[in-house]
């Protein structure tokens, strides 16, 4: 099925009986209408075949045209029946009809309360004509009318729901391009006005990406002048908010922050596809200016010491031996580590097709992946639209395994939105309601590029705030640390004997070379009342809300025993962690047990 056809704005409704209760919520907004259109030419008119032909030249694809003349229509049926002329009346409803179709497959949320206005009006109209016309002779009208009765239901269900997806698309596009991507991306077969604005979303959504890796290269360049604030794109500011203290600390010389650096998800990751490619140049100077910021121990014992040597060295650690070999050979071009990816997973494919693609002919990674991904894993990651094509599908099915099961135990709600599989109309529009409402919670709990840092998860920190709060402790402290081990080392040089040890909890403070033990909260005590710290750069007191939160996490945890979100990974399997293959362990980047 076509990633564009998510929301199946198409809407191909099937015959359903609405609940009258269901029906008033979506006229709730809309006050006493009538019907205000004149009839045009009728069919008992010479010229009314060359009217129609016009009519069907000025409509084109256009909803708001085709509104028009669908009223024009009604009216001209109203005045048929007036007449007694059974057969034109039927002729007409031959030609609401099909304006009906192009109205609903096309409406667009600039129409939308006209258009429930309107379908309310027409609903008025048609339903006074089948109270007043009786006798056998009318009973084909009387069917035509009860079934465009129901069709003009199903076009102001429709008109509402592009509403809601143009608000969940504007949305999605601020919180996490990725999202969006799987949710609103669109296809061939869309309507025009959901091409039209998912142009303009992804065009500012490139905007925001070029100026967050511009932010971010100027941040490794100088940490302590990161402007996390000016980024828009909310996964994008969470990325720099976790970035920016690891990387001030990492500049200082702090090799354990240089490490926990190393460990956070590659920010290109953060976008889909679409924008990696042509994002490549700008990421290539991020790419850069992290290098230059810290080389990898790795790279700097084997003497690797620009970026595509240490790139390769990285590389030739990680990836499969197969890949290896090539890179050894020849046959991978190192010309970015992401080019260098898409080249193993060909290899990967060739050596290690599975079985089921191998029988079905399958020679393309991707459909072999969308293939294992339908037989293989869980219904509920089937059921939210998941296809297995991305690479990102194999943990984002894992992500909500998780968070059904945290549901489950009381937890926030799960985001998942397939609303393209419900056929009643009513019931599409309330899946829709409910995306829109669950969409910011959703991204702020599963955190930046989808996960939290291992300091956040250590310690069930999956709110924004409060794993802000322990990044700035955890970078705190292990500065304090480097400090510490700096003074050590220069006492040893002098040659004194006695190295500071403090005892556990406690951490190495140092002032004008005079260092000692503190616990932590003398250290947040002195940081509080010092003018000589910034908030910014060294406040590890976490707010009032974010301690209250931390305390209930605590209490929980100490009454219940419940297994935090890290320990609650390793039970969920997810999509693929049971098949034993290696093609699939590479394409999703599932790490040999």
């Amino acid at each position: 099925m076509k990633k564009g056809l998510l929301f199946a704005l198409i809407f191909i409704v099937l015959a359903s009986v609405f609940a009258q209760e269901d029906l008033e919520d979506v006229y709730s907004d809309i006050g006493e209408v009538e019907l205000e259109a004149d009839p045009g030419l009728t069919p008992d008119n010479y010229f009314y075949v060359l009217d129609l032909f016009f009519e069907s030249l000025l409509i084109g694809e256009n909803p708001e045209r085709a509104l028009q003349f669908k009223e024009e229509k009604i009216a001209e049926i109203k005045e048929m029946i007036k007449q007694g002329k059974i057969e034109e009346a039927k002729q007409i409803f031959k030609t609401v009809s099909g304006y009906s179709e192009l109205l609903e497959r096309e409406v667009s949320p600039d129409v939308e309360i006209r258009t429930r206005e309107s379908s309310k009006a027409v609903k008025g109209v048609l339903d006074e004509l089948g109270n007043e016309i009786q006798g056998d002779q009318w009973k084909e009208v009387r069917e035509l009318i009860e079934a465009h009765e129901k069709k003009e239901d199903e076009i102001a269900i429709s008109a509402r729901i592009t509403a809601q997806i143009k608000e969940l698309c504007e949305k999605l596009s601020k919180l996490d391009p990725k999202e969006y991507a799987r949710t609103c991306k669109t296809g061939e077969d869309d309507p025009k006005w959901h091409k039209e604005l998912d142009k303009k979303l992804t065009e500012e959504q490139k905007k925001e990406a070029e100026e967050f890796f511009s932010i971010m290269s100027e941040c490794f360049q100088n940490p302590g002048q990161c402007k996390c604030e000016d980024i828009k794109i909310t996964s994008f500011a969470d990325q720099c908010r976790i970035i920016a203290p690891l990387a001030a600390s990492c500049q200082e010389g702090n090799e354990n922050a240089c490490n926990e650096l190393e460990k956070i998800e590659d920010p290109i990751d953060l976008l889909p596809e679409y924008l990696q490619d042509v994002l490549e140049e700008i990421e290539e100077r991020y790419g850069e200016a992290r290098h230059d910021l810290h080389i990898p121990s790795e790279c700097r014992e084997a003497g690797a010491l620009d970026r595509e040597s240490c790139m390769k060295i990285m590389f030739k650690l990680n990836a499969p031996e197969e890949c290896v070999i090539a890179l050894e050979e020849g046959k991978i071009s190192f010309t970015n580590e992401r080019e260098a990816r898409k080249a193993c997973e060909e290899i990967m494919f060739k050596s290690h097709a599975p079985e089921e693609c191998i029988k079905e002919n399958i020679r393309d990674q991707k459909e072999c992946s969308r293939l294992m991904f339908k037989s293989h894993a869980p219904e509920e990651c089937i059921e939210a639209g998941l296809t297995g094509e991305s690479r990102e599908d194999e943990k984002r099915c894992r992500e909500i395994m998780e968070s059904l099961g945290e549901r489950e135990r009381g937890g926030p709600p799960v985001f998942i939105v397939n609303c393209k599989e419900i056929t009643d109309p009513v019931e599409r529009l309330k899946c829709y309601d409910s995306a829109i409402q669950g969409a910011e919670p959703y991204i702020e709990r599963r955190g930046p590029s989808g996960g939290w840092p291992e300091p956040c998860a250590k310690e069930n920190a999956l709110t924004r705030e409060s794993c802000e709060a322990v990044m700035r402790r955890f970078v705190e402290r292990e500065r304090e640390e480097f400090r510490g081990r700096e003074f050590q080392d220069e006492r040893r040089e002098q040659g004194s004997p006695q190295p500071i040890e403090c005892p556990e909890g406690q951490f190495i403070r140092c002032v004008d070379n005079n260092c000692g033990c503190v616990s932590e909260s003398e250290l947040r005590l002195e940081e509080q009342i010092s003018p000589s710290v910034t908030p910014e750069e060294h406040e590890v007191i976490p707010s009032e809300e974010v301690q209250e939160e931390q305390t209930q996490i605590e209490q929980g945890t100490e009454q219940t025993e419940e297994p935090t979100q890290t320990q609650a990974t390793s039970e969920v399997t997810g999509g693929f962690l049971e098949i034993d293959n290696e093609f699939l362990r590479y394409y999703y980047g599932i790490s040999q047990k």
